[in-house]
This record gives structure tokens, sequence and C-alpha cells, in this order.
């Protein structure tokens, strides 16, 4: 687990990262492998001490495409005084240079996983929009997308790092994110290993993706935080 950045990590350039999570949303899906993204990204929220998930309209008067977003603990937002946070900010943290998750972000869907392209891409406009801005991709280059998405036939757990056009593989939430963003908008996918059913027939399939994770499969996915983290250093520092 990343709890320490080597000093080569401090000096060095790296790229803001809007990380997004996608799955279905509401109390009846926030527990099943098909929102693994979400878990996942609920553990990154807790285990990096960024701020606790919040209504995106309730930060900034732009339009996130819904979901829910969180910021690392020093950010504080003033929707009425957004100047005069974005000033604070800029001269506070990120002209320091000295922690690539100064620059990220983390958003999470709150659209129906087959629909996930159309607040994906809404999230990521505003995001740029807003890193111009306070001027951070003049600084530091432009951002970058992450999309943390649950992957059936890898073992539970395990993460897998990908380009946004690469194979779907049957993903219906990522066909969507792949028809909505324009061509050549920077994406990364990670994939979280749910396993599969022994079964192929679809109706089994389904069954499996949106019941409930147990507490022992809950706790191994969890426990992919800090090869998340890893993960998302490198993407940062441009290793992947």
């Amino acid at each position: 687990m990343s709890t320490f950045l080597p000093t080569m990590f401090r000096a060095e350039k790296f790229r803001p990262l809007l990380i997004c999570s996608i799955g279905n949303p509401g109390p009846k899906y926030a527990n099943t492998l098909h929102s693994a993204g979400h878990i996942l990204l609920n553990q990154l929220q807790t285990a990096r001490d960024f701020e606790t998930f919040v209504s995106s309209k309730r930060l900034l008067s732009k339009d996130w495409g819904g979901g829910a977003v969180s910021v690392p603990r020093y950010w504080t937002f003033h929707p009425y005084k957004v100047k005069k946070y974005a000033d604070d900010w800029a001269t506070r943290r990120y002209s320091e240079g000295k922690n690539p998750m100064d620059l990220w972000t983390l958003w999470r869907s709150g659209s129906l996983m087959n629909v996930s392209g159309v607040g994906v891409r809404r999230a990521w406009e505003t995001w740029r929009e807003e890193m111009k801005g306070m001027g951070v991709e003049e600084r530091w280059g432009e951002g970058l997308v992450v999309v943390l998405q649950d992957e059936l036939e890898e073992k539970l757990g395990k993460l897998t790092v990908r380009k946004l056009e690469s194979s779907s593989r049957g993903h219906r939430g990522i066909k969507s994110i792949q028809a909505c963003l324009p061509k050549g908008t920077p994406v990364v996918r990670i994939g979280i290993g749910i396993g599969r059913p022994s079964s192929r027939d679809s109706g089994d399939v389904a069954r499996y993706v949106l019941n409930p994770v147990s507490a022992d499969v809950e706790k191994t996915l969890l426990r992919s935080e800090g090869d998340l983290t890893d993960k998302l250093l490198d993407i940062a520092h441009g290793h992947v």
C-alpha cells in the first residue's frame, strides 16, 4: 500500500486525474459485484483521506452529469466564492507539486451502468474546464480520465489496466463511454476482477453480478485499494 511517496516522485511532474467509478445507483445495487468500481472508489476516498462524497450540484454551479464528487481534504468549496477558492487552492497546493494525489478528483457515477457514458462525458468536460480556470492544465498539462469498472473473467480483486479503445469485452457501461466520449479523449480503464459464475447463461451472469456480495468477497475487493493507488500513481506519472 502506498502510504509514503518516494523522494523521486516528489520532484517529478505528474498529470491531474479524474477518477470515475461506474456501476448502478441506489442502495439496492450499492454492494453488488457490478458496482465493484463504486466499492473500490469509496475505499480509496476513505483510505486516502478525501472529503466525503457529496452531490456534485452542491459544489460548483457547473453540471457534473449527476453522481457525486470527492476531493482531497484541503479543498474547501465556496459555491458563491469560486474565484477565492480557486486562488487559495492553486497557491497552497498544486504549485508545490509534491503529491500526485493533490490533483486527483474522485467522481462516482449516479446513472445506470448501461448509460454511463453521458455522465462521464459531462464530468470530464466540467472538470477540465475547472482545471483550466485554475491554471492547473497550463502548469501540469492535460488531465486524464480513469474509469473504474467491474471485470468478469478476472480473479476476484485482480486489477487490470487498459486503454479506453481496447475491447469492451461485452461491458455495456464501457461501450456507452466509448460511444459518448470524443475520439482522442485521454482515458484509461482499470478493471476490477469479479470472477464469473460457472454457467455462461446470460440470466445466470446477470444474477451473479447483481446479487449482494458476501462479507468475505467485499473484504477481498477492499484489499485491492493499495494496488489501485499504486496503479493510479503509475498513471499519473505517465508510466502506463
